[in-house]
C-alpha cells in the first residue's frame, strides 16, 4: 500500500461472501480509512450502525466510547474502517466482512479495527449495510478519500461463493 491513495482489486465475480483485511496500514496525519464497493461514493448508500472507541491523550469522561453512525463519526460515502492517530508512527489494521456479493439486494457488513500510536486514532466496532443495487466487482480502499499517500501496509481480499445458511 506504500504510495498510493487508494488501492483496488477489480474482477471479483460470484462471490457471495468477502473478508477485506487491511494489515499494519499506516500514514502520517489524522487520516480516516475507508473501503468502497465498486468504487461507489454515492452519498447514503453506506450506513453503519455501532460503536467507536477514541484514543485521546487525556481522559474525559464520557467521551472515550462513542455511538458510532452516519450522524456521528461514519462517513455514508464509504465503509469507514479507521482514523489514524495524529502520531506519524499510527499503524491501523482492520477486518471487513461484507455478505450478499453476488446479489442486487442489500449487503450487510462488519467492521473490527484495531489502532495505534497517538493519539485521537479511532478503533471501530461495528456493522451497518450498503444498499447500492450491483454486484460486487471490486474493492477499493482508500486514505483520506484519496487526498493522502499511505506509508505502509499489505490489503487482501478473500472471497467465497459458498452461503452457510440456506
Amino acid at each position: 500500500m506504500s504510495g498510493a491513495a487508494a488501492i483496488q482489486v477489480s474482477s471479483i465475480t460470484n462471490a457471495d461472501k468477502l473478508m477485506i483485511v487491511i494489515l499494519q496500514a499506516s500514514s502520517t496525519g489524522n487520516y480516516k480509512v475507508g473501503v468502497r464497493i465498486n468504487n461507489d461514493s454515492t452519498a447514503n448508500n453506506y450506513n453503519h450502525s455501532g460503536g467507536m472507541l477514541d484514543v485521546k491523550s487525556t481522559y474525559i469522561a464520557g467521551d472515550i466510547f462513542n455511538i458510532y453512525s452516519n450522524s456521528n463519526g461514519a462517513f455514508n460515502d464509504q465503509i469507514t474502517a479507521a482514523f489514524f492517530a495524529t502520531s506519524g508512527t499510527s499503524q491501523m489494521t482492520s477486518t471487513i466482512f461484507i455478505d450478499g456479493g453476488n446479489s442486487s439486494g442489500i449487503k450487510p457488513f462488519k467492521i473490527f479495527t484495531g489502532t495505534s500510536g497517538g493519539t485521537n486514532g479511532r478503533q471501530v466496532y461495528s456493522g451497518g449495510w450498503y444498499t447500492g443495487t450491483s454486484t460486487i466487482s471490486s474493492i477499493r480502499v482508500i486514505n483520506d478519500d484519496e487526498a493522502t499517500n499511505f506509508d505502509a501496509g499489505t490489503f487482501y481480499v478473500f472471497k467465497t461463493a459458498y452461503r452457510d445458511w440456506e
